[in-house]
């Protein structure tokens, strides 16, 4: 590592949804009404910026053909792929060793409507026992999927939350409820809303401005979309957009919140031009307790990952010479990047745990 300085309504909303986790959107006409701006972090650099050569990491052998996703969850890295058999596969760290898959593709109890990334899905901790859990939301039948990594099982699970064909999708908050989000095609906007675990809805100032957000008509809905980094504890959300340089963050509980705005980049002019050749500023990202990680593309595509406190304080940068890194995932507790290389169709595993040490 080196330094460096018309058709049926609810058929097209179905297919939004189901676009949205890509940030693509099919083209639909309709009038639309707009808000007002919160507090902005400005940022040009951060304090710490190194740089990782490609040759440096290490290609994992793992089966890569149609993955969709990697995860990780607890000690175990989730590769998410299009399989309509053993869809998810899961691997011990920092080993890297198979250790079962789970999910199906299929209408039965447990099964998935269709194969499903792992952005889809919310990981915890369960407490009685310690497995590595996660609960799917299917949407398009309003169900909830809950999988056991540890066991590799899956069922379907009762939950005080109500999802629809409307639904882009429904994330847990730490042990304290849900968030989910939700096309509102008559007015052009995404809704936010917390829904409490006995199914309580959770009134926030901030969820309530954000809510009020809009766009033209739904060709422009990428605009606006865009997916939640959540802290652990589901205090915070960081809301990652597909094409716009601004990162919204807010807490769940007090309706405090900030922007975080890049202004390198920053011009109508720089958004359309992303919109317009489908080249997404932003991949997703990941959380941590004390701070969170962006993915982020260059004008020439080169892949960085930023890293913010939870106060928005630009803390460092992780540039990396790949040429096609499609997501990410970091093992903390073991110091390794992982990323979905789609240039060599590979995983690739990068040892970081040096600059991990230099995030404070």
């Amino acid at each position: 590592m080196k330094k460096k300085s018309g058709k049926d309504e609810k058929t097209i909303i179905q297919g939004i949804a189901r676009l949205a986790g890509a940030f693509s959107m099919a083209a639909l006409a309709m009038s639309c009404s707009h808000e007002g701006k919160p507090v902005e972090i400005a940022v040009d650099g951060f304090p710490v910026e190194e740089v990782m050569e490609c040759g440096e990491g290490r290609i994992l052998d793992i089966p890569s053909t149609g993955i969709m996703e990697i995860n990780i969850a607890g000690d175990m890295l989730v590769v998410s792929t299009g399989d309509m058999r053993d869809a998810w596969q899961t691997y011990s760290l920092p080993e890297v060793a198979l250790s079962g898959s789970l999910f199906s593709v299929g209408g039965g109890p447990g099964e998935l409507l269709m194969p499903t990334p792992g952005i889809a899905a919310s990981f915890y901790s369960r407490g009685s026992d310690g497995h590595t859990m996660c609960i799917i939301s299917s949407t398009m039948n309003g169900r909830f999927i809950a999988g056991d990594l540890t066991t590799h099982s899956s069922t379907d699970t009762v939950i005080n939350n109500t999802i629809g064909p409307t639904t882009v999708m429904a994330y847990r908050l730490g042990g304290s409820g849900w968030f989910n989000t939700e096309i509102i095609p008559d007015s052009c906007k995404l809704r936010r809303s917390i829904v409490a675990e006995d199914g309580t809805p959770v009134a926030n100032a901030a969820m309530s401005a954000l809510n009020e957000k809009s766009v033209g008509d739904m060709s422009q809905m990428p605009q606006i979309m865009f997916r939640p980094v959540i802290k652990p504890d589901g205090s915070w959300i960081a809301e990652v957009p597909g094409f716009t340089p601004v990162i919204e963050v807010w807490n769940t509980s007090t309706g405090e919140s900030f922007r975080i705005r890049y202004t390198d980049g920053d011009t109508a002019a720089d958004e359309k031009s992303r919109l317009e050749a489908n080249k997404p500023m932003f991949g997703g990202g990941v959380a941590f307790d004390d701070f969170f990680a962006l993915q982020r593309y260059g004008d020439d595509g080169t892949p960085h990952i930023d890293f913010f406190g939870w106060d928005g304080t630009p803390r460092a940068t992780l540039s990396l010479t790949c040429s096609d890194i499609r997501r990410i995932g970091i093992d903390i507790k073991n110091g390794d990047l992982y990323c979905l290389d789609a240039d060599k169709d590979a995983i690739v595993r990068f040892d970081i745990a040096d600059f991990l040490t230099k995030i404070d």
